[in-house]
């Protein structure tokens, strides 16, 4: 039974990351998965380009998903295998 809920665990974990990366790619970086006008295109002056800082923390997110979701993903099931270890027969 430890088995079926360790493997629960990690299907949960796969679940939520494929729901928190584009939330976090929309609402953070404001990144959208479609074509559409930001509210700052409709003005006469246009948008302002990003700052240094943005534009350095979207090459980090962009380029650093995988393996940030991979790291958290190992110390995750470490996590898991330690307090739902199999009981020998």
């Amino acid at each position: 039974m430890k088995k079926v809920i360790r493997y629960l665990l990690y299907l949960s974990f796969v679940v939520i990351a494929l729901i928190a990366w584009p939330l976090y790619f929309i609402l953070v970086l404001g990144i959208l998965p479609f074509p559409a006008d930001p509210a700052c295109a409709f003005e006469q002056a246009g948008c302002p380009p990003p700052s240094a800082f943005e534009h350095i923390l979207r090459v980090i997110s962009i380029f650093g998903a995988i393996p940030a979701t991979v790291l958290l993903f190992v110390f995750f099931r470490l996590w898991v295998r330690s307090r739902f270890k199999d009981e020998p027969h």
